[in-house]
């Protein structure tokens, strides 16, 4: 699973476990729907919860979720804790509808696909990994490369990138670290530009890296720019739902590979 879904995943994120107060309960759904271009399609379904003191979660099955690519229907499947699947892969350009019934209401979302992001380049295939424990007794920073990343935007669209160590066997950087606090990813938050520099001292880890560039669309990017990024955000209504909250959106990537070396 790429780690966007982390970001999202971590991102964006994660599951709905927050638990709401009992004085704003309103009981709608909670839609999770991130369609990746090439992926099969996952949609969590969960219910609003007042506050109930044990952190439950009331994820919602076996409801009859319909969903149309453009004119085309595509059967979902529920899989347990509020999960519904489809073997069918997820198509850039096209439109994603989705409704279902729920306390007597009809839900309705819909999403279109980004297309891939275009003439995504690097400016280097690996960099010097930056550690703090050899600058020395003369201090100061030394002169490392950093990689430039570059795509093409002439509609001001909104991309993600997603950096993560895929090594088989991780190795820290920076020695004194906590490694069990760690993650192996990092990402940059969300632009309309075309480039973004990153730098040795923002990586954790040697070896191989992912260097994974989203296209995404606006409620994606507004869900990542709210507050703190956690599942609470999922309570915020988006104009892509109707009679509920959550984020039904799309997006397509592109991978580079960038090696950190001692």
């Amino acid at each position: 699973m790429p780690f966007i879904l982390i970001i999202i995943f971590l991102l964006l994120f994660g599951s709905c476990t927050s638990s709401i107060r009992q004085e704003d309960f309103e009981n709608i759904p909670v839609v999770e729907g991130y369609l990746r271009k090439g992926e099969p399609i996952s949609i969590k379904i969960s219910q609003q919860i007042p506050l109930d003191g044990n952190g439950a979660v009331h994820t919602l099955d076996n409801l009859t979720l319909v969903l149309y690519e453009d004119d085309a229907r595509i059967e979902l499947t529920s899989q347990g804790n509020g999960i519904y699947k489809s073997t069918s892969l997820v198509q850039e350009n096209k439109t994603y509808k989705l409704s279902f019934e729920y306390n007597n209401k009809i839900t309705t979302a819909e999403t279109t696909i980004p297309s891939e992001p275009v003439d995504y380049e690097q400016s280097v295939t690996s960099i010097k990994g930056f550690n703090p424990n050899n600058l020395g007794m003369g201090g100061g920073f030394p002169s490392l490369t950093s990689v430039v990343l570059k795509w093409k935007n002439p509609n001001q669209g909104y991309y993600i990138v997603v950096i993560e160590n895929v090594a088989t066997t991780l190795e820290l950087i920076n020695t004194n670290s906590e490694s069990n606090n760690l993650s192996r990813a990092f990402r940059i938050s969300p632009t309309q530009g075309t480039s973004i520099e990153i730098r040795p001292m923002q990586f954790t880890y040697y070896g191989n890296h992912e260097l994974r560039l989203y296209h995404v669309n606006s409620d994606y990017s507004a869900l990542y720019n709210t507050g703190n990024n956690t599942s609470q955000n999922l309570y915020t209504p988006t104009t892509t739902i109707t009679n509920g909250v959550g984020i039904f959106t799309g997006m397509s990537h592109k991978t580079l590979m960038l090696n950190v070396y001692k």
